[in-house]
């Protein structure tokens, strides 16, 4: 993934679909400058990592590079605005999270069971109110 396609689950989703066995993201987060953003860019790359039981490998230019554990663990870590190498190790992906094999369809049954629920409330408030 490049830069900021490592946020999108769907996109990342994609890549685990096609038979990737680990992932990468390549990201230029220069223009974040010094700000608590390259962290939260991190932390969105190792939800995916997570949602797809898979290592990510992650190389900023400025930001903070990385190798990310399939728990989300961070293994390996640079510093913002340092020049500096990232040496480590990963295994290949094996297995499937219930995210890999649904992808995003728990989020959508959740939000129709929320919507039908809310419907049942409003419902039953009203008959309650004729009542």
């Amino acid at each position: 993934m490049i830069c900021y396609e490592v946020i999108f689950p769907a996109e990342v989703h994609e890549f685990v679909l096609g038979g990737a066995q680990f992932l990468v993201n390549i990201t230029n987060d220069a223009w974040f400058g010094r700000s608590g953003a390259p962290y939260q860019h991190l932390a969105m790359a190792a939800m995916r990592a997570v949602e797809n039981g898979t290592y990510l490998v992650r190389a900023a230019n400025t930001g903070v590079s990385a190798i990310i554990a399939p728990s989300g663990e961070i293994v390996a870590a640079t510093d913002i605005f340092t020049r500096t190498a990232l040496v480590g190790s990963i295994r290949l992906r094996h297995g499937e999270t219930p995210y890999a094999r649904t992808g995003d369809l728990l989020a959508w049954g959740c939000a129709a069971f929320l919507a039908a629920y809310v419907a049942a409330l409003v419902a039953a408030r009203q008959r309650a109110k004729r009542n």
